[in-house]
């Protein structure tokens, strides 16, 4: 864990709370409509998940392998599709998560978290591919499957 920056991921050790609030915000800004789509208890879940993304990304920059966060992401899809969180909307997360980390690291940790979080999108956008995401589906199309 010391291949990459461990004072780099301390530092987001120490501050996930509040950079998981600063990222959750900027995603719901980015699309309003998650507020919409989930109730509260989903939405803390997903602020939850938020600081353990970044806690993840953490443990990324100290060891300088993206392939941690991709091995969370993996794990976390079907706890998510359990719960009915869309693909995309874990994208518009990791998007703000990676906007926000930016900001806040020095270019060398950013470049790994970078490559982390681009690690977690690449996972996402896989497994939105597959059947069963929650994601808004095209009526037209669905018509014509049904036979209507």
């Amino acid at each position: 864990m010391s291949a990459g920056d461990p004072a780099a991921a301390a530092a987001l050790h120490a501050t996930r709370a509040r950079l998981a609030e600063r990222a959750f915000e900027a995603a719901v800004a980015a699309d309003p409509s998650l507020t919409q789509r989930h109730d509260q208890p989903a939405l803390q879940r997903l602020l939850d998940d938020t600081a353990t993304l970044i806690e993840t990304v953490s443990r990324s920059v100290a060891s300088a392998d993206p392939g941690v966060t991709r091995a969370w992401a993996e794990m976390a899809v079907p706890v998510y599709r359990r719960h009915r969180v869309s693909m995309d909307d874990l994208v518009t997360i990791a998007t703000a998560v990676g906007t926000v980390l930016d900001a806040t690291l020095a270019p060398d940790a950013a470049a790994h978290a970078g490559a982390a979080i681009a690690d977690a999108i690449d996972v996402y956008h896989w497994h939105r591919r597959l059947g069963g995401d929650a994601r808004k589906r095209n009526r037209i199309l669905h018509a014509i499957y049904k036979g209507a």
